[in-house]
C-alpha cells in the first residue's frame, strides 16, 4: 500500500470542500456588509431619537407655535416655538437638525445651541391647527437604508408632541 493521496482524490476532496461552503458565503455576505449597515443605523435612529427627545420637552414647554418670526416662516424645514423664556428655532437640513436660541430679538441674532448629525435619516413636521391656534406638533422619521437595489423605510414612527403639555420642566 502506499501512503498519500492521489491528484484525483485531492480534486475531488475541493469540490466537496467548495461544494459545502458555498451556503456559509452568503452567511459570511451578510456578516460583512449587513451587520456594520444596520448597526449604522441604529446609530443614526439613537441620533434622531435624541433630536426628538430635545424637541419633545421644549414643544411640551413651549406656550405657542408662531407661525413667523423677523424674516423666518414657520414650515416643514423650520419650526419656532415660543418658550416662557425666549423663542426656539429647530432647522432641518438633509443631514442634520439644529437647534438655535434667538439670543437678541431686535437684531435677529440666532445662536446655535445644538446639532444633531443624522445622515439618511428623512424626517417630516407640521404643525397641527384647531381654528387658527396651533396646538401641536406631529412628526414622522424613519431611516433610509439600500438593500438590494431597494430603499426600504427602518425605524419608522409617528410623534405627536403638544404644546404646553408640561410646562415646568422636569428634573
Amino acid at each position: 500500500m502506499r501512503k498519500g493521496t492521489s491528484l484525483i482524490e485531492l480534486l475531488a476532496a475541493l469540490f466537496v470542500i467548495g461544494v459545502l461552503s458555498l451556503p456559509f458565503a452568503h452567511l459570511t455576505t451578510t456578516t460583512l456588509r449587513d451587520v456594520p449597515r444596520s448597526y449604522r443605523a441604529a446609530n443614526v435612529n439613537t441620533t434622531v431619537l435624541n433630536s426628538l427627545e430635545q424637541i419633545r420637552l421644549d414643544v411640551n414647554r413651549s406656550v405657542a407655535l408662531p407661525d413667523f418670526h423677523g424674516g423666518l416662516t414657520s414650515n416643514d424645514r423650520t419650526l419656532l416655538l415660543q418658550l416662557p423664556d425666549g423663542l426656539i428655532r429647530y432647522e432641518l437640513d438633509d443631514d442634520k437638525i439644529t437647534r438655535y436660541v434667538l439670543v437678541d430679538s431686535q437684531q435677529g441674532t440666532w445662536q446655535e445651541e445644538m446639532r444633531w448629525s443624522v445622515p439618511r435619516a428623512v424626517i417630516n413636521w407640521q404643525v397641527l391647527r384647531d381654528d387658527g391656534r396651533a396646538y401641536a406638533v406631529e412628526l414622522h422619521k424613519h431611516i433610509a437604508m439600500r438593500t438590494g437595489g431597494v430603499i426600504e423605510k427602518k425605524f419608522a414612527n409617528s410623534y405627536v408632541f403638544f404644546v404646553g403639555a408640561c410646562p415646568e420642566p422636569i428634573e
